[in-house]
C-alpha cells in the first residue's frame, strides 16, 4: 500500500517503564487540515460581480469627489443639511479630493477583474482591495455615527450608505477570497504595504521609490492623527456631527494614501512603476493632490484656516509633496527613476 502524503508531525508521549523514570515515546500524528480556500467555481462566479462593482464605484467615487470640490456650499447644504461655513467648505474640499486615490484604485480593481482571477490574486490589489475595504468601512462609521445629528438628505443617506455597502463587500471579496493566503493575507495586506514602504533600502532604491515611502509613511502618521481626533469626537457628549464625518473621513482618506503610496513605491522598486495600474495610481494621486493644493490655497487667499495651524501646515506640505511625486511619476514613466 502506498504512503500517505499528508504531512505529519512527530510529538513525543511520556511512557513509564516498569523500574524506572519516564522516558519520551516518538508518537506519528497527521497535522491538522490546512484552512479551506473557495473553489475554482465560485471565485468565478464571483467575478460577473466585480466587474460591475468596481466600474460602478470608480464612477460613483469621481462624481461625488467632483460635486465636493467644485461646489461644496451646494453639497454641504443639499447633501449633508450643514452649515456651508468658508472652513468647512474648505475641509469638504479636501475631502472630495482624497477620494480621488480611492477611485483611481477602484479602476484599476476593475480592470483587474476583467483580466481574471491570477491578476486579483497579485499582491498589489489584495493591498488596493484592503484598502478600498478599509476606506469604506471608515467612512460609513462617520456617516452613521452623525446621521442622527446630522440632517442628511434621504436621496444621500440611501445611497451613501448602499454604495459604500457594495463597495466594502467587493473590495473585500477581492483581498480575501483571491489573495492565495485568503483572508489572513487580506488582513495582513495594509500593516504589510506601510512596513515595506518604511522599511525600503534607501540606498538602492530609486529616487521615485524612496519619495514614495516617504509620502506612506508620513500618510500613516497622519492617519494615527486623524484617527486619535475621530476617536476623540465620536467619545464626545454632543460631538459636532460635521465634525464627526469629517474627522472620520479625513482618517480613511489619510490610510488610504498610505497605502496607495506604499504600493507604489513597492512598484517602482521592483521596477514596475510603468505598468498601467501604477501610472493611473499616479495620475490619481496627481489630481488628488493638485485639487487639495487649490482648495488650500483658496481658504488662505480668504483669510481662513480649517483645523490647527500644525496639522493645516503638515497637510500643505504633504498634498503638494504629493502632487509634485505623483506628476514626477506620469511625466517620466516610473521608469527607474
Amino acid at each position: 500500500m502506498l504512503a500517505s502524503s499528508t504531512p505529519r508531525a512527530v510529538t513525543r508521549v511520556p511512557l513509564q517503564p516498569a523500574g524506572g523514570a519516564a522516558r519520551p515515546r516518538r508518537r506519528v500524528v497527521a497535522n491538522a487540515t490546512p484552512p479551506a480556500q473557495p473553489s475554482s467555481s465560485s471565485l468565478l462566479a464571483a467575478l460577473p460581480l466585480l466587474r460591475l462593482a468596481f466600474p460602478a464605484a470608480a464612477a460613483a467615487l469621481a462624481a461625488g469627489a467632483l460635486a465636493q470640490v467644485s461646489a461644496p456650499a451646494a453639497f454641504l447644504t443639499g447633501a449633508w443639511g450643514a452649515c456651508p461655513c468658508p472652513h468647512i467648505q474648505t475641509a469638504a474640499q479636501l475631502i472630495g479630493a482624497g477620494t480621488a486615490l480611492p477611485a483611481a484604485a477602484a479602476a484599476a480593481l476593475a480592470s483587474a477583474a476583467e483580466a481574471g482571477p491570477s491578476r486579483l490574486a497579485s499582491p498589489t490589489y489584495t493591498r488596493l482591495a484592503a484598502g478600498l475595504a478599509a476606506w469604506a468601512a471608515l467612512t460609513a462609521a462617520g456617516l452613521t455615527l452623525a446621521a442622527p445629528r446630522l440632517a442628511l438628505a434621504p436621496w444621500y443617506k440611501g445611497s451613501a450608505a448602499a454604495g459604500l455597502a457594495a463597495l466594502g463587500a467587493a473590495a473585500g471579496v477581492a483581498a480575501a477570497a483571491y489573495a492565495p493566503g485568503g483572508a489572513q493575507a487580506a488582513v495582513g495586506a495594509v500593516p504589510a504595504t506601510l512596513r515595506t514602504a518604511a522599511t525600503l533600502d534607501r540606498a538602492c532604491a530609486p529616487p521615485l521609490a524612496r519619495a514614495y515611502g516617504g509620502l506612506s509613511t508620513a500618510a500613516a502618521v497622519g492617519a494615527a492623527y486623524a484617527a486619535a481626533t475621530a476617536a476623540i469626537a465620536a467619545a464626545s457628549p454632543a460631538p459636532p456631527p460635521v465634525r464627526v464625518v469629517l474627522a472620520f473621513s479625513a482618517t480613511a482618506a489619510a490610510l488610504f494614501a498610505a497605502i496607495a503610496t506604499g504600493v507604489l513605491a513597492d512598484a517602482v522598486a521592483r521596477g514596475r512603476g510603468g505598468a498601467s495600474t501604477f501610472v493611473a495610481l499616479a495620475k490619481g494621486g496627481a489630481v488628488g493632490g493638485g485639487v487639495a493644493v487649490g482648495a488650500l490655497a483658496g481658504m488662505v487667499g480668504r483669510g481662513g484656516r480649517a483645523g490647527g495651524v500644525v496639522p493645516l501646515m503638515a497637510c500643505a506640505v504633504w498634498v503638494v509633496a504629493l502632487a509634485g511625486v505623483c506628476g514626477w511619476h506620469v511625466c517620466v514613466g516610473g521608469e527607474a527613476v
